[in-house]
């Protein structure tokens, strides 16, 4: 495509934008929001309107010799926020941002910069869309570069680009955003938001020691680090299931007992408290011995009277049984988790270490709500 044609399109949508305003328009400097990744390492600016997620992407770690791998942060912020999920792309008016960190193929003299891997990459397949050339370009004091395109989706007008910014000596930043057309103006207003309050932090507060991963559900409320070998689940109704192998793992589904060499982890964490007592008792209104005592007697535990512990900043009850304990967290406001570790005969020693640095890095915070604005009186 000519450069004259390329600049001839991108006006043709500049005037589309000011000519067919769409119901979900809004103000060019619309009230935002700050964002931080679960791990501390980025952090930025939102448009308050927008809906942000966090996933994690896992890449082999070439610098490593233990053959770990690594857990980066993914984030996906878009708008409108409803019924997203395969509507959104052909709505008029929508954003789609997505931000990952990542390494490259390539470390030291070997790893390409931003424009040598926007030059080689496989441009996106699914819609009509015409590229121009990638540009590179520094964001704050970052090597960056970016490649715009035009097209349709589905008979709706869109602009997107692609965005590499070489963000520390390890790692890029890879940006892919996408709107409707007529929010093209608005769309390069929103990245100027996230790019001048971008900062990134090579170890945040929550970042897995090397060979671990960090949980987290939906938000960074709730978790901790585990063992990248180890198999985590979800499977189970209201709990996360942890187990040390995949024998253990099957045996654990299969009702077995376990080897001396395989270790369970069964956490209820405080979001699903109240859903696993459900018709038994309410957390909010019962004690924590109560609490305590209902779990061992749901999942039928030969569990001995608990004794008060500290663990961090919490106080803890910890129950024994064979090859196992169970801890009852309570973070106040009716708000529990429960963690319960076993193995087979004998074995539990020889997992001590693992399984206290999993309980010491569970962390709940949960979102404190916006205080209400004061009543004025005329």
């Amino acid at each position: 495509m000519s450069a004259k044609r390329w600049w001839l399109v991108a006006c043709v949508l500049f005037v589309i934008g000011f000519t067919q305003p769409t119901p979900f328009s809004y103000a060019q400097t619309p009230e935002s929001k700050t964002f931080t990744s679960c791990d501390g390492r980025l952090s930025f600016d939102y448009p308050a309107a927008w809906l942000v997620q966090e996933s994690q992407a896992i890449f082999p770690n070439l610098a490593s010799e233990d053959g770990s791998n690594e857990s980066l942060p993914s984030v996906r912020w878009y708008y409108p926020a409803e019924d997203f999920l395969g509507e959104n792309w052909t709505t008029p008016g929508y954003f789609d941002f997505s931000v990952a960190l990542q390494i490259p193929w390539g470390l030291g003299d070997d790893r390409p910069t931003p424009l040598e891997q926007l030059s080689g990459d496989i441009t996106v397949i699914g819609a009509d869309r015409t590229y121009g050339a990638p540009i590179e370009m520094t964001v704050q004091d970052w090597l960056a570069a970016r490649r715009d395109y035009v097209g349709t989706n589905d008979g709706l007008a869109i602009v997107g680009f692609q965005m590499i910014i070489a963000i520390s000596d390890k790692y890029d930043l890879r940006i892919h955003a996408e709107a409707d057309a007529n929010e093209m103006m608005a769309l390069e207003d929103n990245l100027q938001l996230f790019l001048d309050s971008l900062v990134y932090t090579d170890n945040g507060p929550n970042t897995p020691p090397m060979g671990w991963f960090l949980y987290f559900k939906d938000t960074c409320a709730f978790r901790f680090f585990y063992p990248q070998n180890w198999i985590i689940s979800e499977a189970a109704s209201n709990k996360i299931l942890l187990s040390n192998s995949q024998d253990a793992a099957d045996k654990k589904m299969r009702r077995r007992p376990f080897d001396a060499d395989e270790l369970e982890i069964t956490i209820v964490p405080p979001a699903e408290i109240a859903n696993y007592f459900y018709g038994t008792l309410d957390p909010t209104q019962a004690t924590s011995e109560e609490i305590l005592s209902a779990y061992v007697q749901i999942e039928e535990l030969p569990a001995e009277f608990p004794t008060q512990v500290t663990i961090g900043e919490w106080e803890v009850l910890r129950a024994e049984m064979p090859s196992g304990f169970i801890l009852l967290f309570d973070f106040g406001d009716g708000q529990y988790a429960i963690f319960a570790a076993r193995s087979g005969s004998g074995g539990l020693s020889e997992f001590e270490t693992a399984i206290m640095q999993v309980v010491e890095s569970l962390r709940y915070e949960p979102p404190q709500e916006a205080p209400e604005e004061p009543t004025q009186t005329p």
